[in-house]
C-alpha cells in the first residue's frame, strides 16, 4: 500500500500545520454510498455526487467519527457536551482558528475539516430582527462536526483516497491501516422497511395562494424581485435514513448532494446548485 507523504516530508509539513495529511489511493471497487456504509455512525457524512458530472461531480466526500462537535441554540452553546453562553458564531471562528492544515498536491480542496449547517435563525447574531418564525422542530440553530479522517471517491477515475490528520506519522499510519481494513469488510444493514404517516403541510391551499398574492404585491411595489416560497411537508416516518437517501437520489440524482447523519438530527438533500 503506498502513502503519501513520505515520512520526511511528513515531518516537514507538520511545522507548517498542526494537522498535516497523510493518506493512501486505490482502485474502487464499490459505488460511494458502498463505501459510506462501511463507516458511517451517529455522527458522519456524506457530500455525494449522486450524479457525477464532468465539471461538476468529480468527487464525494465522506467523514466519520470527529473529533470536535459544536451546536448551540440561541446562546447555549456545546462543544463536545459541554456548555457555555456566548455568541455561537464567534466562538465556533474561535474553534476553526485553532486547526490549521496544510493542502497536499495529491489531494483536492477539502480532506478534512469542519462540516455542518448554520441556519436561518443565526441571522439574529447579525441583524437585529423580529422573532416571528414558530420554533416546532427545536433543531439546533448551528451543528459542526470537526473530522479528522476522510475518504474521497474519484467518480471519474474510480479511486478511492483516505485521508487521516494529525501530527505523529506512526498513529496516523496506524488508522490509515484500520480504515482499510474495515472497508475491506462487510456494510452495515439498512433497514428498507419505510413505514410512513400522513403528509401534513404547513400551508392550506388558501394560505398558499394568499402569500403568492402577496409575494406579487411586493415585486410590484419594487420591495423584491425574487422570493423562495418553501413550504414543508412532514410526516411521522420510521426508517433508516440512508434508505431514504438512497430512494431520493435514485428519483433525483444531482452533482450536489448530502446526508448529515448527527447524533439526533438527520439531514437529507439533493441539489443541482452548490447549495446543498
Amino acid at each position: 500500500m503506498a502513502i503519501y507523504p513520505t515520512k520526511s516530508v511528513f515531518n516537514t509539513l507538520k511545522k507548517q500545520a498542526n494537522l498535516a495529511p497523510l493518506f493512501t489511493k486505490f482502485k474502487a471497487n464499490k459505488d460511494a454510498l458502498s463505501i459510506y456504509r462501511k463507516v458511517r455512525g451517529n455522527n458522519s457524512f456524506i457530500l455525494h455526487s449522486s450524479m457525477p458530472d464532468k465539471s461538476l461531480g468529480q468527487y464525494s466526500f465522506i467523514g466519520f467519527n470527529p473529533f470536535l462537535t459544536i451546536k448551540s441554540k440561541n446562546k447555549d452553546v456545546s462543544i463536545n457536551g459541554r456548555h457555555l453562553i456566548g455568541n455561537p458564531i464567534k466562538i465556533l471562528k474561535k474553534k476553526l482558528s485553532l486547526f490549521k492544515s496544510i493542502r497536499h498536491k495529491g489531494l483536492p480542496l477539502y480532506f478534512g475539516g469542519a462540516v455542518g449547517y448554520f441556519s436561518y435563525d443565526i441571522a439574529h447574531f447579525f441583524e437585529k430582527l423580529p422573532r416571528n418564525a414558530k420554533d416546532d422542530i427545536n433543531a439546533p440553530d448551528i451543528y459542526f462536526s470537526f473530522f479528522d479522517k476522510s475518504i474521497i471517491y474519484d467518480h471519474f477515475k474510480k479511486e478511492i483516497t483516505i485521508v487521516v490528520l494529525g501530527n505523529e506519522y506512526n498513529k496516523l499510519l496506524s488508522q490509515l491501516l484500520e480504515i482499510k481494513n474495515r472497508l475491506s469488510g462487510k456494510p452495515k444493514p439498512i433497514d428498507k422497511k419505510i413505514q410512513c404517516g400522513t403528509l401534513r403541510s404547513n400551508f392550506s391551499k388558501k394560505q398558499y395562494i394568499k402569500a403568492i398574492n402577496k409575494i406579487k404585491e411586493y415585486i410590484k411595489a419594487g420591495d423584491t424581485f425574487q422570493v423562495n416560497l418553501s413550504q414543508r411537508l412532514e410526516a411521522e416516518i420510521t426508517l433508516d435514513p440512508l434508505a431514504v437517501y438512497k430512494n431520493l437520489v435514485k428519483i433525483n440524482p444531482a452533482p450536489f448532494s448530502a446526508l448529515l447523519e448527527f447524533d439526533g438530527l438527520s439531514i437529507i438533500s439533493s441539489s443541482p446548485e452548490r447549495l446543498v
